[in-house]
């Protein structure tokens, strides 16, 4: 079959992404299910909380992903706060440098050339995936760390697939389809991070899939309309594995991020999804075929990885 699935055997398995490395014995269902209650009820509260954040995300990345999420704000402006942040600089220079963004092989040195090349949005997702990844190694959440990363390289690989679909496949804009895929776990993110005090439930794969499918949306939704993210994206993050999904039109975010998803997670299935590849309404609407997927996600496999690399 083709080097497609091939080169995405490595990425992360939804089936597994929460799952917890097990070093102890089974808990008994009923405690198992009293931890679950616990959690769920911790979730309620931070529900009606005015605020919502996620633990260990640097407050600098914080404040330029806010400033940057304005509508009228000036380059000047985010240079002067970038600026103090050596880490935030590395990672924009580095986006602006990758070969997504720099295909005439012309580098970048200082930020003023940089954030002009990428523009608002890939900085504003530099300045994010930074943070992102500086809570996945923030001490305080070593406990849980292995379930962190793996959310953190899907998320990689789906900004970085969604970057290349929206450019060679639709009129989305590539830059909104990167920043998409690189939230979309946000809010499984936040619950891991309260699910710490309840380890029992995060090793229950059960369990742990039911807390996920109710309260992920709803932190989703609430963490990134704190952060001032678009509503299109927010929308795109909360509907994407949608699957039978259909409108009018063109192709629009949600389905981006719908066949990213698709082609990023579902390596494990590739048996299945050859057979029915030509039937799935979201490729279909992309004018996708397997043939034109194989290519070009082989072709643009530099860029891909190139991304994820500059991503951490």
């Amino acid at each position: 079959m083709s080097r497609l699935y091939k080169q995405r055997s490595a990425y992360p398995d939804p089936a597994r992404e929460s799952r917890m490395d097990v070093r102890a014995a089974a808990a008994p269902d009923e405690v198992v299910s009293q931890d679950s209650a616990a959690l769920a009820a911790l979730l309620r509260d931070d529900r009606s909380a005015p605020d919502v954040g996620l633990p260990c995300f640097p407050q600098s990345a914080g404040r330029l992903q806010s400033l940057l999420g304005e509508p009228e704000v000036a380059l000047d402006e985010v240079i002067k706060v970038l600026s103090f942040d050596a880490v935030l600089t590395g990672r924009v220079l580095q986006i602006a440098n990758s070969a997504a963004c720099n295909a005439a092989g012309k580098r970048v040195i200082d930020l003023r050339a940089a954030i002009t090349r990428i523009g608002f949005d890939l900085t504003r997702s530099a300045v994010i995936a930074s943070g992102l990844k500086r809570l996945v190694e923030a001490e305080s959440l070593a406990e849980i760390r292995p379930a962190l990363k793996l959310i953190w390289e899907r998320s990689a690989s789906m900004a970085a697939t969604g970057h290349v679909l929206a450019q060679r496949f639709t009129n989305v804009r590539p830059d909104q389809a990167f920043l998409a895929g690189l939230l979309h776990g946000v809010g499984e993110l936040y619950i891991l991070t309260r699910g710490i005090r309840h380890p029992r439930v995060l090793r229950d794969t059960r369990q742990w899939r039911a807390i996920v499918r109710e309260w992920q949306p709803v932190f989703g939704a609430k963490v990134l309309t704190a952060w001032e993210i678009g509503d299109e994206i927010i929308d795109s993050i909360l509907n994407y594995q949608t699957l039978e999904r259909s409108h009018e039109g063109p192709a629009d975010l949600v389905d981006v991020m719908t066949a990213s998803y698709l082609l990023v997670g579902l390596g494990h299935a590739a048996g299945a999804l050859d057979s029915v590849f030509d039937k799935i309404r979201i490729f279909k609407r992309m004018q996708l075929t397997l043939e034109q997927a194989t290519a070009v996600m082989h072709d643009a496999a530099e860029e891909i990885d190139a991304l994820r690399r500059t991503l951490g």
